[in-house]
């Protein structure tokens, strides 16, 4: 006859959400078959594993929880606590989860669930839209040019009707062409993907995210405050850094420049994106992976 932790974890089997059990030493203990589909890691690959290794638990901010007094595996709490969270896919990719965790036997076991951010849905009916109008960059799946000049007007519009303000955030990936000449335009195809997906994940669904040309991505962020934007560039920042390219095995590390700017009183569209494009060259000419703005510059 099977005990009751057996029974428990072969209806876990069948939850459409990822599910751990994790030990009061960190390490896994137990990883359903969502977790296999979703992180891409085989329970043989994780379990037992060391859970900061694996799941590089990351904030809404993109700072580190792991090994914090904040980190869902260090729950000791018999009380439910929920978060949100970044999580690193096996692909070295970050997604957005919304996580629930609680311990459990004494504290000797931490039960964690995580659900898909319910904001990842709105986005994918976006790339939907985009790829209707024929306004969508076939590799990265975010919009294409066309579409940034497109939403540009539509914020210009609204910044002179009503007052709405808004910015722009121009990133370009460092070194991009030592990526390209040393592993091949394959990899340098998939660093531009894994930029675009942490972008995808960093805004609203209102705000909008283009790839401009080449290695260059603008987003276009919608009726903020400078503290708005500011967060924004210091989280893309942050996350890309964080994330990674799997090559062969080894873990490539990518990091960008930021460059931004919000609308004033009687600028152009052009007047926006050439002080915000200027910041970003000042962030590449000071050494690169740094967010330049109105304020100055910040690592």
């Amino acid at each position: 006859m099977m005990d009751f932790k057996t029974d428990c974890r072969q209806v876990i089997e069948t939850f459409p959400d990822i599910f751990l059990e994790i030990g009061r030493d960190l390490k896994i203990h137990f990883w359903n078959e969502t977790a296999v589909e979703i992180l891409g890691y085989t329970r043989t690959e994780v379990e037992h594993q060391h859970c900061e290794e694996v799941l590089c638990h990351l904030d809404e901010n993109g700072e580190k929880l792991c090994g914090t007094s904040h980190c869902p595996a260090r729950m000791t709490t018999g009380e439910p606590v929920t978060g949100k969270y970044y999580i690193r896919l096996k692909s070295g990719s970050l997604l957005p989860f919304t996580g629930k965790t609680w311990s459990v036997n004494g504290g000797e076991t931490v039960l964690h669930f995580l659900s898909d951010a319910t904001w990842r849905s709105e986005l994918e009916s976006k790339v939907q839209e985009l790829e209707k109008l024929a306004l969508m960059d076939n590799l990265t799946e975010i919009g294409n040019r066309r579409y940034g000049e497109l939403s540009l007007d539509k914020n210009m519009d609204r910044f002179k009707r009503y007052g709405d303000p808004f910015g722009v955030l121009f990133l370009d990936i460092d070194y991009f062409k030592n990526f390209n000449d040393t592993y091949g335009h394959e990899t340098g195809d998939r660093v531009l993907k894994m930029v675009a997906l942490v972008l995808k994940y960093s805004i609203r669904p209102s705000d909008t995210i283009t790839r401009w040309g080449g290695e260059e991505f603008l987003v276009i962020l919608s009726n903020i405050t400078p503290d708005y934007i500011e967060n924004i560039a210091r989280r893309i920042k942050n996350l890309i850094h964080k994330a990674h390219v799997n090559f062969d095995g080894r873990f490539l590390k990518i990091t960008a420049s930021i460059g931004y700017d919000i609308i004033k009183e009687g600028d152009t569209v052009i007047d926006l994106l050439a002080r915000a494009d200027s910041y970003l060259y000042k962030s590449k000419e000071m050494g690169r992976n740094l967010i330049t703005g109105s304020f100055g510059t910040i690592k």
